[in-house]
């Protein structure tokens, strides 16, 4: 009797364990169900968003996917989840999940909730789609936020020196873009749009002033219009694009990477390589067109002193957090190897989770070459050395190889930047892991 009781609660317990392994993610706690796929992009949604919405935004995730890999920049499989919701409270809940407190440098997540459409995220980008939003709307603000994964992948390291101006105007210009495909006039009404709002404010701030999120955002929560800062910086960029060409726009975004590899190239030097002209000059000329409108330009800075010198926003915010790539502290010294390395790398670049201790093996697990032996090393490589009795981990990446000898370079304890040089042999009796290589398994 009890043999059979056993045996029956075996199957029991073996019969819930297979069912909770292959239980759907919709009935799993992920909120929504998965709609469609769009070159390697997961388009998720809540219940009560309608099959036609998403459908709008897989068309505008294709037409943004064919414009960029015409251009050589291409997602990879390691594309970000993209999650359409409903309602402001829903938008806030997942805003809360996504990463608490990232809009803590200028407001809180309510008030984000109600001004916002749509945020990009490192691995995942939410959207806010009302039943009276336009079929040419959801398409833009999905285009809009899509742009943004585009510019992280030509600019991995460098995007946090470009200005928000340029990052958001070139993201409008992008969104509009794709929605003109499924919208001919869409070009012309989001324009004209954007220039109702500049003559309705009938002032702007400067645009070299919009550097940084915290002025953006102050100046966007005290608007009349919210959408005061992006309407400001389209104009901008749409007159470069038309000027010079739209092809400048993503050479401006590659020229920074690389000429940052080797020694600081700051933002301003690579507007006049790129476009032949100052960013003051450029900036003089933009005014005037505004003034002709008869929108007047505030040269005062945006932020009051007392922001302008603190590392914090107003008083009644919670401080700041520390800037983050790929999930990762800046501040954390490997960070830094993870930058150099995704210059090198082809994309999507790093895409393993994890602790440090575990990369190698997570790596490999995501598609990377890896070698476990001290003496294949290649340059470009990250190097992981652990030491399990203490808990240290000491990550590099291979600048040289040579005569059974590599140089390393890593991030010292002075934030500078040092290089190392080991042999094999040493390598071997120095808690060698392994290295990833900058290489994808075929």
């Amino acid at each position: 009797m009890k043999l059979r009781l056993l045996q029956q609660l075996s199957a029991l317990i073996f019969t819930t364990v297979i069912f909770l392994y292959f239980l759907p993610a919709e009935a799993s706690g992920f909120p929504g169900t998965i709609r469609e796929k769009a070159n390697n992009v997961e388009v998720w949604a809540y219940p009560d968003v309608s099959k036609q919405k998403s459908s709008i935004t897989t068309n505008a995730i294709r037409r943004l996917h064919e414009y960029f890999q015409a251009h050589g920049v291409e997602l990879s499989r390691y594309a970000p989840k993209l999650l359409l919701v409903r309602n402001d409270a829903d938008y806030k809940n997942e805003l809360l999940m996504a990463s608490t407190g990232i809009y803590r440098n200028y407001a809180t997540v309510s008030q984000k909730a109600k001004m916002s459409g749509g945020y990009a995220f490192d691995s995942a980008i939410i959207i806010k789609i009302h039943d009276n939003m336009s079929d040419e709307r959801v398409a833009f603000v999905t285009s809009h936020e899509m742009a943004h994964e585009y510019q992280n992948l030509m600019s991995p390291r460098t995007r946090q020196h470009i200005p928000q101006w340029y990052i958001e105007g070139t993201a409008d210009f992008w969104g509009v873009m794709a929605v003109t495909e499924l919208n001919p006039t869409a070009n012309s009404a989001i324009q004209k749009r954007y220039l109702d709002i500049l003559k309705e404010e009938k002032h702007a701030p400067l645009l070299l002033l919009l550097k940084t999120n915290t002025e953006w955002n102050y100046v966007r929560i005290r608007a009349k219009n919210s959408s005061i800062t992006y309407a400001f910086a389209y104009q901008a960029v749409k007159r470069l694009a038309d000027s010079y060409g739209s092809d400048k726009l993503l050479e401006l975004f590659r020229t920074m990477e690389e000429r940052n590899r080797k020694s600081r190239y700051p933002f301003e030097q690579a507007f006049a390589d790129v476009f032949g002209l100052s960013t003051d000059q450029f900036v003089q000329q933009y005014n005037k067109e505004l003034e002709r409108l008869g929108i007047t330009i505030d040269t005062a800075p945006i932020l009051p002193a007392k922001l302008a010198n603190a590392p914090s926003v107003p008083d009644e915010e919670p401080p700041p957090l520390e800037p983050t790539y790929k999930s990762y502290r800046e501040s954390w010294k490997p960070t830094f190897v993870l930058h150099e390395f995704d210059i090198i790398a082809p994309p999507p670049g790093m895409n393993w989770r994890g602790n440090a201790q575990e990369w190698v093996d997570k790596a490999e697990q995501a598609g990377w070459k890896v070698m476990r032996d001290p003496a294949q090393p290649a340059v470009g490589a990250i190097l992981v050395r652990s030491n399990s009795a203490t808990n240290i981990v000491w990550i590099g990446i291979i600048r040289e190889v040579a005569n059974g000898q590599i140089q390393v370079e890593f991030m010292g304890n002075k934030n500078t930047p040092e290089i190392d040089k080991m042999t094999f042999t040493e390598l071997s009796k120095k808690n060698f892991v392994g290295y990833i290589l900058p290489e994808r398994l075929q």
